[in-house]
């Protein structure tokens, strides 16, 4: 059921005026500093938290800072390499990676963007790991240089720079 709202005088000069609203615009170009923020960790949801959290040990080199929340009930992981932090979890559903989200397209196909200040090195690196690539090293159309590899669930993960 809708609920009746009563309204307000008609008349716009009998209106009180409240303070204006602070613009965003304002807010960012404030001569105040802003705090650093670190990194941004994603979520993934995974099939076999175990598993994935080999793929990125063995594989790309990140550390497991948790896995758990018992040593036989591990339905939820963390990796680290860097500031580059990405989470797992376990919850009985299968994953949904972007790239399956947008009708084949391709046009978001990214689950994570890390940021590499050298991507031909970490490629090299990756290639002596075994590591199978979805896109090989390059200069992208976005004006990227990087490469693209995809987790053992679909997850596509760009490791990458600004060219410029």
């Amino acid at each position: 059921m809708a609920r009746k709202v009563k309204a307000g005088p008609k008349d716009p000069a009998s209106v009180t005026k409240s303070p204006a609203p602070v613009s965003p615009v304002s807010v960012i170009t404030s001569p105040i500093s802003l705090t650093e923020i670190g990194g941004v960790s994603p979520l993934f949801i995974v099939k076999d938290v175990p598993a994935t959290l080999a793929f990125y040990r063995v594989r790309l080199g990140f550390d497991i800072t948790f896995e758990g929340p018992e040593p036989d009930d591990i339905f939820f992981g963390i990796v680290q390499r860097g500031r580059a932090m990405i989470m797992f979890k376990s919850v009985g559903v299968p994953a949904i990676p972007n790239h399956t989200c947008d009708i084949g397209e391709g046009l978001a196909r990214w689950d994570a963007y890390v940021f590499v200040p050298d991507p031909d090195a970490l490629f090299a690196e990756f290639l002596s790991r075994n590591v199978e690539f979805f896109q090989p090293v390059q200069d992208t159309d976005d004006d990227l240089r990087g490469f693209e590899l995809k987790d053992p669930d679909g997850y596509v993960l760009f490791f990458g720079r600004p060219k410029s």
